[in-house]
């Protein structure tokens, strides 16, 4: 794979200098941000094969799709349910689209955020947020992050 990167002389011509970047180094970014293959090829070629300035790339372009997406209502998702002792927990993981909510790893995402609420005894979003960020707790919701979703406690 070749980026290009363009430069002007000093007579107005455009010179193109390419430089390559190999399939393994978008894989590696990819596993690192999660981000689509392109998006990572073309990250990869603007930092000039730098990975740490080729992650806040995609980390300010993921913004502008956040804000993009800011107004947008999620009808669809999965609601989680356990009963511990007296205590009842219900965890409401919302997304757009009902394939994202049919989707086993999304199932599952929520799951692991319900199990963590209850280690922690989590009593709102705010409160789940605040466990999972302690460190120590095995919540990493890979799901919600790729598609773009939000949850309620």
């Amino acid at each position: 794979m070749v980026g290009i990167r363009k430069r002007r002389t000093k007579f107005n011509e455009i010179k193109t200098k390419t430089m390559e970047i190999k399939a393994a180094d978008v894989m590696k970014l990819r596993k690192m941000t999660g981000a689509g293959m392109m998006d990572c090829k073309k990250a990869l070629a603007e930092a000039e094969g730098d990975f740490a300035r080729a992650q806040d790339i995609i980390r300010e372009k993921g913004k502008l799709v956040v804000a993009k997406r800011a107004d947008r209502t999620a009808t669809e998702g999965v609601v989680v349910t356990k009963i511990v002792g007296q205590k009842g927990y219900i965890l409401c993981l919302a997304c757009e689209t009902d394939f994202v909510a049919q989707n086993a790893e999304y199932s599952a995402s929520a799951n692991a955020m319900l199990d963590v609420a209850v280690k922690t005894d989590a009593a709102d979003r705010d409160a789940l947020q605040q466990g999972r960020s302690r460190g120590g707790s095995p919540y990493r919701c890979h799901a919600g992050n790729r598609y773009g979703s939000r949850f309620d406690l």
